[in-house]
C-alpha cells in the first residue's frame, strides 16, 4: 500500500488568542510548509491515495505558513481546507498552486530581507563577508523541485497556435465532451507534454500510452509509440532500455471529434510493473528542442 500520510498532517502550530511557536527563524516554518506541500502533491500524483489525505497536508502547509507571518487569525484557505466537503484531485490541484504561489512570495521577502540584513555589514568594509553570507544562505535553501510533466495546450489540431501553459502531475485525463482548459474548444485542440526521466542505474522501462483520438511518444528523440490517427480509446505500447542519467520523454496528443481522453503510464519492468516514481520525472527547465533540454 502507498504512504499516502508522508508527514504528521496536524503540526503544533498556534491557533486563534494562543501562545505563538519559540522559533529561532522564519523560515524553519516555511521550511516545514514546504515539505507539507511537498507531500501532498506527492499524493495528487499516486490514485491509490484518496484526495483527503492530500486535503490534510494542504491544511498544514497553511497553518505552518501563517506562523511565519505572525497572523494569529486562519486565513481563507485555512477555513475552506477545514470545511467538511467531497474535495476532489483537480479542486485541490487549484489549492496546491495557490499555496505555491503564495510560498515563493514569502520566501522571496525572507531573502530580500536577509540582503537589508547585510548591508550594515558591507557598510563598514565586509562587503565579501555579507556577500557570501547571503550566497550561502540562498545555497542552502534550494528551489523545491518540480516533479511531473510540463504541457503546452494548443487550441487547434497538430500543435499549432498559441499554447496555454502548465505544469501536470500525470497524463490521465478523461475529458469525454468537456474543454481540457477554460477557454478552449471541446473538439479540435492538441496537447505536448514532456519530462526528464531521471534514472539512478540502468532500467527498463515499459511506455504506455492510451488515446482517443491521436497520440505519439518519444524518448530520447526516437518515437517509440506512433498511433497520430482518429480512433476510439485503445492502449499501445513499446519498452526501452535505458542507461542512467536523465532522458527527455515527450507526448504529443491530439483530440479531433468525440470524447477525448489521454493516459501515460511509464512502468518499471521486472517489478510487477510498478510505476516510475514521481519524483523520478523532472520538469525540463529548458525550450522543448533545446541541444539538451534535461541537462
Amino acid at each position: 500500500l502507498p504512504r499516502c500520510r508522508l508527514a504528521d498532517p496536524s503540526p503544533d502550530v498556534y491557533e486563534p488568542g494562543g501562545q505563538m511557536p519559540d522559533l529561532d527563524h522564519d523560515r524553519e516554518p516555511i521550511e516545514r510548509a514546504e515539505a507539507a506541500a511537498r507531500a501532498a502533491r506527492l499524493i495528487l500524483a499516486d490514485r491509490r491515495c484518496e484526495p483527503e489525505d492530500a486535503r490534510a497536508h494542504l491544511l498544514s502547509a497553511w497553518k505552518w505558513l501563517r506562523v511565519a507571518l505572525g497572523d494569529p487569525e486562519p486565513s481563507a484557505a485555512e477555513e475552506r481546507l477545514g470545511a467538511e466537503r467531497d474535495w476532489d484531485r483537480r479542486q485541490l490541484r487549484g489549492e496546491l498552486a495557490l499555496l505555491d504561489a503564495e510560498l515563493r512570495h514569502e520566501k522571496r521577502d525572507l531573502l530580500q530581507w536577509l540582503v537589508r540584513l547585510a548591508r550594515p555589514a558591507a557598510a563598514v568594509g565586509g562587503v565579501v563577508v555579507a556577500v557570501v553570507a547571503v550566497v550561502l544562505l540562498v545555497r542552502a535553501w534550494p528551489e523545491p523541485e518540480e516533479h511531473g510533466w510540463r504541457a503546452a495546450y494548443y487550441p487547434a489540431l497538430a500543435l499549432q497556435g498559441e499554447p496555454a501553459r502548465r505544469q501536470d502531475l500525470e497524463i490521465r485525463f478523461e475529458w469525454r465532451d468537456e474543454a481540457p482548459i477554460e477557454g478552449f474548444p471541446r473538439d479540435r485542440f492538441s496537447v505536448r507534454w514532456d519530462t526528464c526521466l531521471v534514472l539512478d542505474e540502468p532500467e527498463e522501462i515499459e511506455l504506455r500510452l492510451g488515446t482517443d483520438d491521436g497520440g505519439r511518444l518519444f524518448v530520447d528523440g526516437e518515437k517509440v509509440i506512433d498511433n497520430w490517427s482518429d480512433h476510439s480509446f485503445r492502449w499501445d505500447q513499446g519498452v526501452r532500455a535505458l542507461d542512467s542519467g536523465r532522458h527527455h520523454v515527450v507526448v504529443e496528443y491530439y483530440e479531433k471529434t468525440g470524447p477525448a481522453q489521454v493516459d501515460v503510464r511509464l512502468l518499471r519492468t521486472g517489478r510487477t510493473q510498478e510505476p516510475v516514481p514521481l519524483a523520478w520525472l523532472r520538469v525540463p527547465q529548458r525550450p522543448v528542442g533545446a541541444e539538451d533540454v534535461c541537462r
